[in-house]
């Protein structure tokens, strides 16, 4: 009996613990300007509601009403948070007139992948206008030989520090070249397209990796150097790559602010897609953002490629 009874507490210890500390991350979250770890906090929105979501089953099963109220309110800001990227904006409803459209797929294939033949044939597949890859180097580019028929306008920086990004279009560029956004940024890719009487201006980045406090702060410069840039992107502009951090941090919602952008996933889910070998910490940091006068018309996550991110299609109207 007394093994029992200990073997009960231990479980709703363990499950308490638990429910604190999602209850502090939730929280947290919302803190990213003041700190560095705090930030970190910002990503796993979704984590949380699944955990938060247990402990409610759990304390309903235990009928421990206090700690039940204790979680129905962390769950609903969760909640609140996800929701909306299942929810199609107005302008989705309102059957905008769409001039043309232009089918995107972002890849970052990660440097040390040697699946070349499953990327070639997943690309193929999608059949995309834009396609644009991060991690590539020349390796990656000279077994991309073969898409080079299809995708005649490139802008190409390769390398070897998992930075190496590739623009290929089925369409000409009106001017393209690589620019760096802060003084240790990779290189980032900015190109102008012409469709019909369209000039659209695409942003395509891959942005340092938090894991530090040093390389947080110069991922941070490497924003509000893009964002000082704003006004020379032109009013249409489309902002694509791994951005190392999700829709849910502070510098992101910022950065979309600053540049006057919208998030492509509202309406179509949160698309997680690294890293895919720990599905259960899947977190949405392959981003597309654009400008009032484009739609979303279609987003989704793609196939397994062999690379620790899933490629991201977007199709978008202009």
């Amino acid at each position: 009996m007394n093994k029992v009874l200990k073997k009960k507490v231990t479980v709703n210890g363990l499950i308490e613990v638990i429910l604190i500390l999602t209850c502090i991350f939730t929280v947290t979250g919302f803190l990213g300007k003041i700190d560095f770890l705090l930030d970190q906090t910002s990503h796993f929105r979704v984590q949380y509601l699944i955990i938060l979501l247990f402990c409610l089953a759990f304390f309903l099963f235990r009928k421990r009403k206090k700690l039940l109220l204790v979680t129905l309110p962390f769950i609903s800001i969760n909640l609140f948070l996800i929701i909306p990227f299942y929810i199609k904006p107005y302008q989705f409803h309102a059957n905008p007139e769409v001039n043309n459209q232009i089918k995107i797929l972002l890849m970052n294939v990660c440097t040390s992948n040697s699946n070349y033949k499953g990327v070639i044939e997943y690309v193929k597949e999608v059949n995309p206008d834009i396609l644009a890859l991060e991690e590539i180097n020349n390796i990656w580019v000279s077994e991309l030989e073969p898409l080079l028929n299809i995708y005649k306008f490139r802008e190409l920086c390769p390398g070897e520090d998992n930075f190496g990004i590739g623009l290929y279009s089925k369409m000409p560029f009106k001017d393209a070249g690589v620019r760096y956004f802060g003084e240790w940024a990779p290189p980032s890719i900015v190109a102008r397209i012409e469709l019909n009487k369209d000039v659209v201006t695409i942003l395509f980045t891959h942005l340092l990796p938090p894991g530090n406090r040093k390389y947080f702060y110069m991922r941070n410069e490497q924003l509000e150097e893009i964002i000082t840039h704003r006004e020379d992107f032109g009013d249409s502009l489309i902002v694509l790559g791994d951005l190392n951090m999700t829709s849910w941090s502070y510098y992101f919602k910022k950065f979309r602010n600053k540049m006057r952008l919208h998030d492509t996933r509202i309406g179509f889910g949160i698309n997680p897609s690294w890293p895919t070998m720990l599905p259960i910490m899947l977190i949405p940091i392959d981003h597309c953002l654009i400008s009032t006068d484009i739609v979303t018309l279609d987003r989704k996550i793609g196939t397994d490629i062999g690379s620790d991110h899933y490629p991201v299609y977007i199709e978008l109207g202009i």
